[in-house]
């Protein structure tokens, strides 16, 4: 049996610029920036939501009533923990330095025809430091979206 039409995570991509400068001003808005893929992840999860609000009225006749407001984006995963590894460097510079890092989560690598994924400027909330007595230290990363850059789609 063939499966088609769907995406398997392994090929899912981040991508980091390690040059990114948060006091600069600059929001990525597309891949250009974002020079390096980050091959030392081992897995990734990012969450989109939305903040809401109740505007219920009495002329809902009895029903709750609710718009979305904000959007918002947090991206988690787990990387080897490796000094020396760029995009490892780049994010814990970052957290202990409070700064941004440019990073952008792509569906597939971004040079594929179709990929799509989320770019922007992102604060380093958690740098956890797992160190199992079974398997590899690893950092586990928690990133808030600070500057939307652009939901970005490579369309050919």
């Amino acid at each position: 049996m063939t499966v088609k039409n769907f995406l398997l995570g392994k090929n899912a991509k981040l991508y980091i610029d390690p040059d990114f400068d948060s006091d600069s001003g600059d929001t990525p808005d597309d891949e250009t920036t974002l020079s390096d893929e980050m091959d030392n992840v081992t897995s990734a999860k990012l969450a989109l939501g939305s903040k809401e609000t109740d505007v219920t009225t009495r002329a809902n006749g009895g029903w709750e009533a609710t718009v979305k407001t904000l959007k918002n984006a947090t991206l988690t995963f787990d990387m080897m923990w490796k000094p020396g590894d760029t995009a490892f460097d780049a994010i814990q510079a970052a957290y202990l330095a409070d700064k941004e890092v440019a990073v952008g989560s792509f569906d597939q690598a971004k040079t594929v025809t179709g990929a799509q994924g989320i770019v922007g400027t992102w604060a380093v909330t958690a740098f956890d430091k797992d160190d199992p007595l079974d398997g590899p230290q690893k950092a586990s990363v928690t990133l808030k979206l600070c500057n939307f850059g652009a939901w970005w789609g490579k369309t050919a």
